[in-house]
């Protein structure tokens, strides 16, 4: 079986892209359900942010203490 590779950043951007679309029509609605879920999203959004870096802090650590090669 086929396993193909999915990379954490690519990934909480989507997740942050669709949280948003849906945010700008939550955002419009008087609904208090809609306005919670929209507090909710943005909870959500903040948190793939802070993941984001995250991931980007570990790997650029990775490729630090990868070797240097000269070409």
């Amino acid at each position: 079986m086929h396993m193909e590779e999915i990379n954490l950043v690519d990934l909480y951007q989507e997740e942050i892209d669709f949280l948003n679309q849906q945010n700008n029509s939550l955002e419009k609605s008087t609904d208090p359900i809609d306005q919670r879920q929209c507090w909710k999203n943005e909870i959500v959004i903040q948190y793939f942010k802070r993941r984001i870096d995250e991931e980007l802090d570990i790997q650029g650590q990775f490729r630090a203490q990868l070797p240097k090669t000269l070409h």
